[in-house]
């Protein structure tokens, strides 16, 4: 017969009054709130086409208080990404739902990842083939950038924490949809840079 094991984690007095006290914080200063439902059919469903790309607000932190911001991006073969960047004050992630991207990172900063090594060419900045189902996870102060260089169609899903960087895309796609209506994309990258700057994110290298 084989003994059972149990296991038990002491707790004491005071972290029960830390606990408690949240919970008391929470259920006094926090009002039920609804859900929000975002379906692929929804006839309100804010879409911004831009040259190659189209662009899905899913939601823009006006139902999560600015705490979280989601988007989904469809990219045509191809397709020029934005520029080297880095948010001073946004977690961002991408979940990639269909074909592949090719994900610059920096030369200065380890790689964090389990799975296979960065794939390095000279003269270049280090990058990986990102497929449907893979993962990214970028903290703030990571520099990155993306474009879709393959023979079929890229899309994920990118959230922003907070929301705010969704009102930068919202003003980058007006941009460059009067870019392409001059006969010109993408835009320059100094074009790109004034709208960053106004939601805390700029070009390499971090300072």
């Amino acid at each position: 017969m084989t003994a059972k094991k149990t296991f038990s984690i002491e707790k004491t007095p005071k972290d029960d009054a830390n606990v408690g006290n949240v919970t008391e914080v929470h259920l006094q200063n926090e009002k039920e709130r609804h859900v929000t439902f975002v379906c692929a059919d929804d006839q309100d469903l804010e879409i911004i086409k831009v040259g190659p790309a189209t662009i899905q607000i899913l939601e823009d932190g006006s139902h999560t208080n600015d705490r979280f911001g989601a988007v989904s991006v469809a990219l045509a073969p191809h397709t020029p990404g934005p520029i080297p960047m880095w948010h001073r004050m946004n977690d961002t992630t991408f979940y990639i739902t269909k074909g592949r991207l090719r994900f610059f990172t920096s030369y200065s900063a380890p790689s964090a990842s389990t799975n296979t090594a960065l794939k390095i060419k000279s003269e270049e900045r280090p990058f990986r083939i990102v497929k449907a189902g893979d993962y990214i996870v970028v903290p703030p102060c990571a520099i990155h950038n993306f474009d879709n260089p393959f023979d079929e169609e890229a899309a994920f899903l990118n959230t922003f924490t907070p929301a705010y960087y969704i009102d930068a895309i919202r003003t980058i796609a007006k941009k460059t949809q009067k870019a392409v209506d001059e006969g010109r994309f993408p835009l320059e990258p100094e074009e790109q840079l004034e709208v960053m700057r106004r939601w805390a994110t700029f070009p390499p290298p971090v300072n």
